[in-house]
C-alpha cells in the first residue's frame, strides 16, 4: 500500500516551490529544515522549480531525500516514500 503526505501552504507562508519542498520533507521528517541531506539542488535546480511552478497549472515530480516529491498547482506538495512507490 502507498502511504503519501501531503501539506498546503498559503502563497505568504512560504514563497516558493522550493522552499515548501524542503519544509513539507522535514515537517514528515520531523527535522529542520537545515538538516535535510543531501541539499535540493543535487536533486533538481531550485530556481528552474519555482519559474516552472509559479503558475500554478503545473504538475512536476521528481525523486528527492527518500521521497517521490510530486508538486500540484504551485501550492501542494505530495511526498510518497520511494520504497512505497512502486507498490
Amino acid at each position: 500500500m502507498r502511504h503519501a503526505n501531503t501539506l498546503e501552504f498559503a502563497p505568504e507562508t512560504t514563497p516558493t516551490v522550493s522552499e515548501r519542498v524542503i519544509h513539507t520533507i522535514a515537517d514528515r521528517d520531523g527535522i529542520s529544515p537545515l538538516d535535510i541531506s543531501p541539499p535540493l539542488f543535487d536533486a533538481v535546480d531550485p530556481d528552474a522549480l519555482d519559474r516552472l511552478c509559479g503558475d500554478g497549472d503545473v504538475t512536476v515530480a521528481f525523486e528527492f531525500a527518500g521521497y517521490r516529491v510530486t508538486v500540484r498547482d504551485g501550492s501542494r506538495v505530495e511526498l510518497a516514500p520511494l520504497d512505497a512507490a512502486g507498490d
